[in-house]
């Protein structure tokens, strides 16, 4: 079966919407599986093969829809909010949408994976501002060692520089 799902998405559209045209016909599974293997050199050998590709295409086809809708809503979203909102807002307003979407759905399993992705993408903003803190950090003691090793003052003034400039 891995075979055949390297096989579908790699279809132009214009064949994948002719075989699900096919797959909602009247045809049966196995008259389907004969036209797979003829077609396109795959062997299902029994129905419960073709049960599982089809739940596998429904379940694609209805992830791509649902990423189109978010591409939509990001678009729709920075035309509106564009000038009043951050993209972190536009970010969770999208994230936010998708969720509502999928629970209203009864999709949890796709609930799931844009809680999944929103966890990610927010571990992702917190070590980049971990990584500015830590720059920020390194700058100000290269500051501060440049102002109290200036060979002008005295070690006691050197100590109280460097009090003043790591408060």
């Amino acid at each position: 079966m891995t075979k055949l799902k390297d096989t579908w998405v790699n279809l132009p559209e214009e064949d994948r919407t002719g075989w699900q045209d096919f797959f909602s016909s009247g045809a049966t599974n196995a008259a389907i599986r004969l036209e797979i293997s003829t077609r396109l050199n795959i062997h299902l050998q029994h129905d419960p093969q073709f049960c599982r590709f089809r739940d596998w295409e429904l379940d694609l086809r209805r992830r791509q829809e649902e990423d189109e809708r978010v591409r939509e809503d990001y678009r729709q979203l920075i035309k509106e909010f564009g000038a009043k909102w951050t993209l972190d807002q536009i970010r969770a307003e999208v994230i936010k949408r998708s969720y509502a979407r999928a629970l209203a759905s009864g999709d949890f399993k796709h609930a799931l994976a844009t809680v999944r992705e929103d966890v990610r993408i927010q571990r992702m903003l917190l070590e980049e501002r971990r990584v500015v803190v830590l720059e920020q950090r390194v700058n100000a003691v290269n500051e501060a060692e440049e102002e109290v090793f200036r060979p002008k003052l005295t070690p006691e003034e050197n100590r109280r520089r460097l009090r003043e400039i790591l408060k």
